[in-house]
């Protein structure tokens, strides 16, 4: 289970992906919000696969 700061984290993260993306033109304005959902929901997944993997050793 991911905690509530590990998601904020997730979104800082997200946000910074996001800056970076979007100063090589790889993400549309029109698009930005849709991206960084995608991005945090993409982190927040590894975060749990990972979990997942180290609880099964």
């Amino acid at each position: 289970m991911i905690s509530k700061m590990e998601r904020m984290v997730k979104e800082d993260m997200a946000g910074y992906i996001l800056e970076e993306l979007c100063k090589s033109g790889c993400v549309l304005e029109t698009r930005k919000e849709t991206a960084k959902n995608v991005i945090t929901k993409a982190l927040v997944d590894i975060r749990k696969h990972k979990t997942k993997l180290s609880s099964n050793k």
